[in-house]
């Protein structure tokens, strides 16, 4: 008799490190931008479920870094990572021209506080300090999402998991939009705010 390899859900998640399901269902609700915790004016960078997790596995691995004897750095001109960091020194150098050029506003005027925002909301989403941040956004998604994948999804049940909760969020979004449409076009109602 001929075996499948289909996966049957036998699966062993027991496995799977902790930090890992925590790193994995950090990426499976990353698109999931409705449940916002923290909102952007108080903080200045929104806080939802998946950030929160991101933040958990990037202070669980500092810890694990600076406790361990021997740190391994990566190689930023790997063949894994050649483009991304020409793609990284293109864009230091873009924003540089851009500063020379004067494309940057720098002109902090504190009298145009917007209303309900906190000063540190104003502060990073300022047009003095936006810029910058959005290099280190651009590199942090890119260590998060590229090079961790790499050493947090190293076995199969790893993988079958991710993939096993990504097509559990992929259905619930599809029924939760669809079911949303339909009572809008039934209903008359204005649906969920997208974002």
């Amino acid at each position: 008799m001929h075996e499948s390899n289909i996966n049957t859900g036998n699966s062993n998640t027991s496995r799977i490190k902790f930090i890992s399901k925590i790193y994995i269902l950090s990426v499976v609700m990353e698109p999931l931008y409705y449940f916002i915790l923290v909102p952007q004016h108080i903080s200045g960078i929104g806080a939802n479920f998946a950030r929160i997790l991101q933040f958990i596995v990037v202070a669980s691995l500092f810890l694990k870094l600076f406790s361990a004897k021997r740190a391994r750095i990566l190689s930023s001109f790997s063949l894994l990572n050649k483009n991304f960091t020409y793609y990284f020194i293109l864009a230091v150098l873009a924003g540089f021209l851009g500063l020379y050029s004067g494309s940057y506003s720098f002109n902090i005027d504190f009298s145009t506080h917007v209303v309900n925002n906190s000063i540190i909301a104003d502060f990073i989403r300022g047009h003095s300090f936006r810029p910058f941040l959005e290099y280190f956004i651009v590199l942090y998604y890119f260590v998060y999402f590229v090079v961790l994948a790499s050493y947090m999804l190293t076995t199969k049940e790893a993988i079958d998991y991710f993939f096993k909760l990504f097509v559990i969020a992929l259905l619930a979004c599809l029924f939760v939009g669809f079911l949303d449409l339909l009572l809008q076009l039934l209903l008359n109602y204005e649906g969920f705010p997208r974002q």
